[in-house]
């Protein structure tokens, strides 16, 4: 792939130009969108899907955060 950078104008954003500099080096906006960005979402999507993503965060948070005995031996 050739070293290609988009032109932007003169008053463009600095974030803006920071990530027009990332994207010529690696595609970095295309990665995302291909991805994560455009996903196509299931049209049976309910509550029992956003209760389980919900009790799967709680449970990885409990777990995380909850320290455990250091002996068993008591």
């Amino acid at each position: 792939m050739a070293f290609v950078e988009k032109k932007l104008p003169a008053d463009a954003p600095v974030a803006a130009k920071a990530l027009n500099w990332v994207d010529s080096r690696f595609p970095l906006t295309k990665l995302w969108n291909d991805q994560w960005g455009n996903y196509y979402a299931p049209k049976n999507f309910n509550f029992w899907y956003i209760f389980g993503s919900l009790a799967m965060l709680a449970l990885k948070i409990t777990r995380n955060t909850v320290t455990p005995k250091m002996s068993c031996t008591e």
